[in-house]
Order: C-alpha cells, then structure tokens, then sequence
C-alpha cells in the first residue's frame, strides 16, 4: 500500500485479553517463554508472530499497569487495582479495576512524586523489540491511554470531574 500497490491483505494487529491469549496459545501450540509484551492483556510477541499479525505493538506508561499480578496490587503510579474474575463459556477471566487514586486527597497532589521518566529500564522493552523484529514487522509505539485517563487513574474518575468545574488550575 505504501509503494501503491494493492496489498495482499489489510495489514492485521488484534490484541486479546489475557484468558483468550492464553487458549490460543494453547491452541495453536505456541512454544516458549512467555515474553511479556508491555502494552496490556494477554499479547505476547510470539503469539503476535504466530498468528501472522504485521504489526508489533509496544508502549511505555501507565496503562501497562493494566493486568499485573493477580488479585490486589498497587503499580508504579501509586493506582491500586483489584482482579476480578467472571465466567465465559470457556473458562474463567477476569478484568482489573481501579480501587484507590493516590492523588483522591488534595494534599497528597502538591507532595506526589511520579515515576521517573527518563530511566533506561523502562525502555529496555521497546529497544528490545525494535533490535529483534525491525527487519520483520511494523514496530508500532502504542498510546494505549491518554493525559486524561492517566490523570483519573491517579485522582479519580468523579473527582477529576468535579475538578474541571472547581479547580480547573489543579487540573
């Protein structure tokens, strides 16, 4: 499509919540370690590569904190999730779900420290990738979430909303 020629096909990415990811995997017989793909739910690259997708997804932020250990746990932002499980026809699933913003109090937004932008491990992923698959696939640095939902996640949702009316400086 680039050199204007008719493509063989519509360029593929599908992304899979991680109970699905994991019974392709099963499926399709996929070998090897999980390596862990960092933009959320049950990707992995192998299974990206196994299933013939032209593009590889990578990402950097807060929304890799989406799907971490199971049960309850606190990411680098200071978000506390919980899992929560559900049934499907094939099995179990489950979502995350935010449970505390660590900015809900106003005092806590003038003393927050965010996680540190400019370390080179968090990046080791995205270097990672595009050294290994640079020949191969499309390399694609996802967005996966936005300043806004960023910016609840940390504050809360309804707090966040009352702010634009009350605080929109803070904000």
């Amino acid at each position: 499509a680039l050199k204007h020629e008719i493509p063989d096909r519509c360029p593929m990415q599908i992304s899979f919540t991680p109970e699905f990811a994991d019974r392709l995997r099963e499926e399709l017989k996929v070998q090897g370690a999980k390596v862990h793909n960092p933009h959320g739910g049950g990707n992995t690259y192998e299974l990206e590569r196994a299933i013939g997708e032209d593009m590889l997804l990578t990402s950097v932020g807060w929304a890799n904190s989406y799907y971490q250990t199971g049960g309850e746990y606190t990411d680098e932002w200071g978000v506390t999730w919980r899992e929560h499980p559900y049934e499907t026809p094939f099995g179990t699933g489950q979502y995350t779900e935010m449970i505390h913003h660590p900015l809900a109090d106003d005092a806590a937004v003038d003393r927050y420290v965010p996680p540190d932008p400019n370390r080179p491990e968090l990046y080791a992923e995205a270097e990672r990738v595009l050294r290994d698959f640079h020949d191969e696939y499309w390399i694609v640095g996802v967005t996966v979430t936005t300043m806004w939902e960023t910016a609840w996640a940390l504050r809360g949702y309804e707090q966040m909303l009352v702010d634009l009316m009350t605080d929109p400086d803070m904000v």
